[in-house]
């Protein structure tokens, strides 16, 4: 029974005290300080709609059996149409339109690895994408 004890003694030592004392020794209050920026700059980040604007994508259609280039923008549209129904929340089109981007971005950079006169085709083993 004293070994009973002292191994709990212990358990209690090693997973609550000492991750406590841890804790308690950082000190989180601190911020970062952030540089000064002067009116003149502009520091906002790009939207991702003005940086995939002048991207552009080919892909296969299989039902036509040809390769169309198309905007980034309007091929993830396709994708996200395809993929899941409207009714789905804003943030779950959102998390899909970003898996979507994600995928046709590294099916680009791929292309030259794979052989394939086009950067992704519109099968059910890659991303499936519909039209207007």
């Amino acid at each position: 029974m004293k070994k009973f004890i002292g191994y709990a003694v212990l358990m209690i030592i090693v997973v609550i005290i000492f991750p406590m004392l841890i804790v308690r020794g950082c000190d989180l209050s601190e911020e970062t300080p952030v540089p000064e920026q002067s009116g003149d700059e502009v520091t906002d980040a790009p939207k991702i709609e003005d940086v995939m604007r002048d991207i552009y994508i080919k892909v296969y259609i299989k039902s036509e059996d040809k390769v169309k280039e198309m905007k980034m923008e309007e091929y993830i549209k396709g994708v996200v149409a395809a993929e899941m129904p409207a009714e789905f929340g804003m943030e779950a089109l959102k998390a899909q339109a970003i898996a979507a981007r994600t995928y046709a971005a590294k099916s680009i950079s791929l292309q030259g690895e794979l052989g394939n006169p086009y950067d992704v085709d519109t099968t059910v083993n890659t991303q499936v994408w519909i039209s207007e």
